[in-house]
């Protein structure tokens, strides 16, 4: 059973997890946009947009932003560590991961802003854009993780 004290804080817990789900469906949006999978004939029929990618890159990035700034403010991921302070350190290193992915995705724009978007400069933005792609994957179930332990609660509890 879940106490009342941690009941109050669900709402936020489920609010953040959520936030991580529109986050990777943004980012899987722009793969399938930009990026295709398969044949050399799927890659040579995208329908590439530089301007369209370069705007949807710095909303994500946007989005990044605020999200990481709330989950550093929010007093939630303190509130988990206050229970269980052996995840402090975890915190830290998710933390400090995220100057360094906000770094990763300007990267990437930078690239798409100043490489000719066609044959080899397209293979290396979507490498750098998937390896970006697979840390933020990567960062935000160690995040839930931390919310789960510190709140004593699995998936099946905050849904």
């Amino acid at each position: 059973m879940i106490s009342t004290e941690v009941m109050g804080y669900l709402p936020y817990v489920r609010r953040l997890q959520d936030e991580h789900r529109k986050i990777s469906e943004v980012v899987e949006q722009i793969q399938a946009a930009h990026f295709p999978h398969g044949d050399p004939v799927s890659r040579r029929n995208a329908q590439i947009s530089t301007d369209l990618l370069i705007e949807q890159l710095y909303s994500l990035r946007t989005m990044l932003r605020d999200h990481f700034e709330e989950e550093t403010t929010g007093g939630c991921m303190e509130e988990a560590i206050s229970r269980l302070p052996r995840l402090a350190a975890d915190m830290g290193v998710l933390e400090a991961d995220h100057c360094s992915l906000l770094e990763q995705l300007d990267g990437v724009i930078a690239s798409v802003q100043h490489e000719v978007f066609t044959g080899r400069a397209s293979e290396t933005i979507e490498r750098r854009f998937n390896d970006f792609a697979e840390m933020l994957y990567d960062h935000e179930a160690d995040e839930n993780r931390l919310l789960e332990q510190g709140f004593n609660v699995g998936s099946e509890d905050i849904y």
